[in-house]
């Protein structure tokens, strides 16, 4: 069953209804944006906009692990903005910037800054503190 497949279903009876997406011919249409003048650049950009999406389609039939696109980010670094927007748009994922919190984690570009681990120390000092009380009987903590 294609991923991007519609489910028609009426009464005891369920039809796979592919969308004309799945049944495009992209040499055909490159060809095309080619003999209309479109420039190389333009041409390669969208090729590998569609490879994209069919690195995701294969992941998702070959390891039986569909992506959460609603929960997935494209973090651009060296393409425009408008540029960014196409592209999350078309692959269907959400426009997201650097740094970010990944689960327990900080992701950031450069250099690592103090204000880049303040969250790692500020839990490892409240850690610290309960450690420091769960070795002191009852009566030195008073």
């Amino acid at each position: 069953m294609a991923t991007t497949a519609t489910k028609i279903i009426s009464r005891n009876q369920s039809f796979d209804v592919r969308k004309a997406f799945d049944t495009l011919d992209w040499e055909i249409i490159f060809h095309v944006l080619r003999a209309f003048s479109f420039n190389e650049t333009f041409c390669n950009w969208m090729h590998n906009i569609i490879c994209l999406k069919d690195v995701f389609k294969h992941y998702d039939e070959y390891s039986s692990q569909p992506i959460n696109f609603s929960k997935s980010n494209l973090y651009p670094r060296v393409i425009c903005h408008a540029r960014s927007v196409v592209l999350a748009n078309e692959v269907g994922l959400n426009l997201a910037s650097i740094p970010f919190q990944h689960p327990g984690v900080r992701i950031f570009q450069g250099k690592p800054k103090k204000m880049h681990f303040r969250d790692i120390c500020d839990k490892f000092k409240i850690k610290l503190a309960t450690w420091k009380s769960d070795f002191l009987s009852n009566m030195g903590r008073v």
